[in-house]
């Protein structure tokens, strides 16, 4: 208690005498963190151990060819079980070894150990490589069945409390302020390309169904703010700009997904080259594409300058809300933007919770969840539409002369359910 107090007079002394405004703030926002650790995630039990068994009998499956029919070795020397056959030396060099009698010459090495590299996208390259040698084919999709195979399941049934619920831990040690939900992992959980099954092993209270209330183009929003940039502001307002890159870039509308990684790389500083690669594109498309930003966004141009500057000089970078961020300067280029662009759509995210709390506090026993850009609640059926209103209205205000804007997804009888039509 005696170095609570002394640090306590320390830091009060550091800033003027003040308790900060931002570090006010930041208590309630650790409250409602705890309020979602306290509601906790109820799980669907039957159908999360169907999965983990599911799981583990395509694992056993795969090893047990590989162990039978390639030499793989199960167990050392002395015949105890290895946990994890294809992360010993031993089952490496067998692996190894398999592939090449097979006819695979082109086999990746890790920098570190010089042994074979384990991982799905070396048997994806594989798989490609050698299509026509149906043994070499054989291994790496055992290979790729086991080491692809998601523990996300594990780790909930390994966090799953008495009362059939994780009570997930929230924390926000990242330089933005950016929660991470933990034991179990639910920032990790799919969300976009099929993967949104992940979410199905996680239920809505008996009688509710799970809403979930997204931010639009948070990251963009931010970015906007923060420049001042009046030709990207009424870009946002008028257009889809992820939209607009994905048939830019790829002619596809449909890849939208995709150029949303792209729209945030570039406004972070990631190069022609990396976006180029990163996602099969033509270079030349990417550099057409980053000349045309060049010439119509300037003051954001100008602004990532300025913050790069900043960042180089190891100066505390501000979020914009008031949020002090320490930058590495030997990273300035990326991270300067990027610790910007994040930290304050972030804090967007964190003005819309901390409304929807002033205005409706009988909403806060529903949350679930916040992740990235997403809050999650489990609501009474008959009043999903009316509590839909009301956190779309508390998330949904100007910031910087922005609209801040969001929407509701359809409800779903699980939280995979609630994107399972996108």
């Amino acid at each position: 208690m005696e170095l609570s107090r002394n640090l306590y007079r320390h830091l009060l002394a550091a800033f003027g005498g003040q308790v900060p405004p931002y570090l006010v703030r930041e208590h309630r926002v650790a409250a409602l963190a705890a309020q979602i650790s306290i509601n906790g995630f109820r799980v669907d039990v039957p159908e999360l151990e169907r999965r983990v068994a599911e799981i583990e009998a395509r694992k056993a499956e795969a090893m047990e060819v590989l162990a039978g029919k390639y030499g793989i070795p199960t167990t050392d020397a002395k015949g105890k079980a290895y946990k994890s056959p294809l992360g010993t030396k031993a089952g490496k060099a067998a692996l190894e070894a398999a592939l090449r009698a097979a006819g695979a010459t082109s086999i990746w090495k890790t920098e570190k150990t010089g042994e074979i590299a384990v991982g799905s996208d070396h048997m994806v390259h594989l798989g490609r490589e050698y299509a026509h040698l149906p043994e070499v084919c054989e291994i790496a999709e055992c290979v790729y069945r086991i080491v692809s195979a998601r523990t996300v399941y594990e780790t909930v049934a390994r966090c799953l409390h008495l009362d059939g619920r994780v009570h997930p831990r929230v924390t926000f040690k990242q330089a933005t302020g950016r929660w991470s939900l933990t034991e179990p992992g639910l920032t990790v959980m799919g969300k976009r390309a099929g993967r949104h099954v992940e979410r199905e092993v996680f239920l809505p209270d008996p009688g509710e169904v799970v809403l979930a209330v997204d931010l639009s183009q948070v990251d963009m929003r931010a970015v906007a703010g923060l420049s001042q940039d009046r030709a990207y502001i009424e870009m946002l307002a008028q257009e889809d700009p992820h939209l607009e890159i994905a048939k830019t870039l790829f002619g596809d509308p449909d890849k939208r997904e995709a150029a949303k990684a792209i729209g945030h790389g570039w406004n972070y500083g990631r190069g022609i080259k990396a976006i180029s690669e990163g996602q099969d594109i033509d270079p030349k498309l990417v550099r057409q594409f980053d000349t045309s930003m060049r010439e119509r966004f300037p003051r954001l141009v100008e602004w990532q300058t300025e913050v790069r500057a900043l960042a180089e000089s190891g100066a505390l970078l501000d979020n914009g809300f008031g949020r002090m961020m320490r930058p590495d300067p030997s990273r300035a280029h990326t991270q300067g933007p990027a610790l910007m662009g994040q930290g304050a759509a972030r804090d967007i995210m964190m003005e819309g919770l901390l409304r929807l709390a002033d205005r409706a506090p009988e909403v806060l026993p529903m949350l679930r969840a916040q992740v990235h850009d997403e809050i999650v609640c489990s609501v009474p059926e008959a009043e999903a539409p009316e509590i839909a209103r009301t956190v779309v209205e508390a998330l949904t205000f100007e910031w910087r002369g922005v609209p801040i804007m969001a929407d509701a997804s359809p409800v779903g009888i699980t939280w995979g359910h609630v994107y399972s039509a996108k």
